[in-house]
């Protein structure tokens, strides 16, 4: 279970005193609004809606033989099924994304292949998911719609991270032509040793209008409070970011792999 928490994070993310029940409402030093710029999309009358999420997969796995394979796969943005991916759109698989189209309820027309040789069923954490694009960790959020029928989509350019030694970076800049409220930036921190446990750190940031962004900087590595006599303190490394957005016919459904942006961070040598 999530070990939960939230603040904004700096570079010295254990000697500012920041405890898992913080948050911050406006940015610190270093972590200040970025002022609105053009983006290709422009403050218009829309029908449809919008999705963020990243592009994958889902689908049944079997084993004949003790060999797993997948059958009934189809493509998803962040856990909500929709319509077979274009060829020109299968290089965002595993990568966040922005889609227009229509939400609303499975298409009728949909065949499902019996499963005759079930696989069996792996140890695993309760968040975790395998997917025919591997394993996926469960986060808070989610679509309200069990289908999204799109008619455009492209890459989410407007995410980026990076990583210092001891730092890392996020930039965000709204991606749709619609303001957004409720903005926060969140980061998952997966555990290095042991039974892998999770917890998470955040940004508030609110609001954030058409083609503005923010920047956040968090710890790389983050160590759990234990009461003295207790066992040592537990590391976990940064995983991945997600975006907690509301916005007019918009969802974000989005957690992406910091591995996806070019940021992964590996958990320290023992020694």
């Amino acid at each position: 279970m999530p070990l939960g928490g939230r603040c904004a994070l700096t570079l010295v993310l254990l000697a500012a005193g920041c405890t898992p029940a913080q948050r911050v409402s406006a940015p610190p030093a270093g972590d200040a609004p970025i002022a609105a710029a053009p983006i290709g999309l422009q403050p218009a009358v829309h029908q449809g809606a919008w999705y963020v999420g990243v592009l994958g997969q889902r689908g049944e796995p079997e084993c004949p033989g003790g060999v797993q394979r997948w059958v009934d796969v189809e493509p998803m943005i962040g856990w909500t099924p929709t319509n077979a991916l274009a060829d020109s759109e299968l290089q965002w698989l595993d990568h966040p994304v922005v889609a227009h189209g229509q939400p609303g309820p499975l298409p009728d027309a949909r065949v499902k292949t019996t499963v005759v040789a079930p696989c069996p069923t792996p140890q695993m954490r309760s968040d975790w998911v395998f997917t025919p694009r591997g394993l996926r960790i469960v986060r808070a959020g989610g679509s309200p719609s069990a289908y999204f029928a799109r008619d455009s989509l492209r890459g989410l350019v407007e995410l980026t991270a990076s990583a210092s030694a001891e730092q890392l970076i996020i930039d965000f800049r709204n991606p749709l032509p619609v303001a957004l409220s409720e903005v926060t930036i969140r980061v998952h921190y997966e555990g290095c040793r042991g039974k892998p446990g999770t917890t998470s750190r955040e940004h508030v940031v609110g609001a954030l209008a058409v083609g503005a962004g923010v920047r956040a900087s968090f710890g790389r590595l983050f160590e759990d409070d234990r009461p003295p006599g207790t066992r040592a303190a537990a590391t976990h490394r940064a995983h991945s970011v997600s975006i907690v957005a509301q916005g007019v016919d918009a969802t974000f459904d989005l957690d992406v792999p910091l591995a996806v942006l070019g940021a992964a961070v590996a958990c320290p040598d023992r020694g």
